[in-house]
């Protein structure tokens, strides 16, 4: 009996086992959602939706040929992943899909074109704003690196083509990613 007595665990001994249980569990769970995000974008490349990444020799040559600078975290994004091929993919989120930076570039150079003809007003398009995503209407979401309009340069906006609402989205592209895997994780959006 005594010896029963000795050997049961004290109470901070059972508090401490749960915590680190509970610290297990916490850690599987996260390593399991970790693990089916990539299996989710990872579903994408299968189908053959998700390009593979540029180098930063494409990536330079497209800051040079804009004028601007492509912020780290969406040079790391291309580095990572070209897009979505726009051939056989759908929409990733919300009508719009990842676009690859060659259409990017296309997207981009045919608004800037516009600028002071089809684009009257100044504000309709800027030469600082960076599409990643186009929807089935021909809107973008973009990454603003215009120093001189934006307070917050680096920010994602949602550019409509048609209305000249420009919704801020999120303080930054990371911010704006990191917005899309939570909404993934939680499962309130599925790759199409």
């Amino acid at each position: 009996m005594l010896g029963a007595f000795i050997m049961a665990p004290s109470r901070s001994e059972k508090r401490s086992r749960t915590l680190r249980e509970s610290g297990r569990r916490a850690d599987q769970t996260a390593r399991h959602r970790a693990r089916r995000h990539a299996r989710e974008w990872d579903a994408a490349a299968v189908r053959g939706d998700a390009r593979p990444g540029v180098d930063d020799a494409v990536l330079d040559a497209y800051g040079v040929r804009f004028g601007v600078e492509l912020p780290a975290d969406l040079r790391q994004f291309y580095q990572w992943r070209d897009g979505q091929d726009l051939d056989v993919s759908k929409a990733l989120v919300h009508n719009h899909m990842f676009i690859p930076l060659a259409a990017s570039a296309s997207s981009k150079e045919l608004c800037d074109g516009m600028i002071g003809f089809d684009f009257e007003d100044p504000n309709w398009w800027r030469r600082g704003w960076v599409p990643f995503t186009e929807s089935y209407g021909g809107d973008h979401y973009c990454v603003d690196l215009d120093a001189e309009a934006s307070p917050a340069v680096g920010r994602v906006i949602d550019f409509w083509h048609d209305n000249a609402k420009r919704p801020v989205l999120a303080p930054s592209f990371a911010d704006w990613f990191g917005h899309l895997v939570t909404t993934m994780e939680a499962g309130r959006l599925k790759l199409a």
